[in-house]
């Protein structure tokens, strides 16, 4: 059981966290490509501050500027995927 005002506030401070850290670019190529697990079913952190900035969120991300820079790379790279699967249906070979 986690206690929801120590939830709310720690995800109030990282929401103003302003200075990234030195975030490990490779790292953050990776989960961009594959995605961000996050807790399955009911999840209480999610459910109290929201799923931008549950435990699982802050846990894997140092600033919310680290994690929008996540979603920019996954939207960059699903749509890339995207792209390729269509040129792969309508016949373009010249990838």
């Amino acid at each position: 059981m986690i206690d929801i005002f120590e939830e709310k506030k720690l995800a109030d401070m990282w929401s103003f966290e302003t200075s990234a850290k030195n975030y490990d670019v490779e790292a953050l190529a990776k989960v961009c490509v594959n995605g961000l697990k996050t807790c399955e079913g009911q999840c209480l952190s999610r459910d109290t501050v929201g799923a931008d900035r549950c435990k699982c969120i802050r846990e894997r991300f140092d600033s919310p500027e680290s994690y929008e820079l996540y979603q920019e790379g996954r939207e960059f790279v699903q749509q890339y995927i995207a792209a390729i699967g269509l040129s792969i249906l309508m016949g373009d070979n010249r990838r």
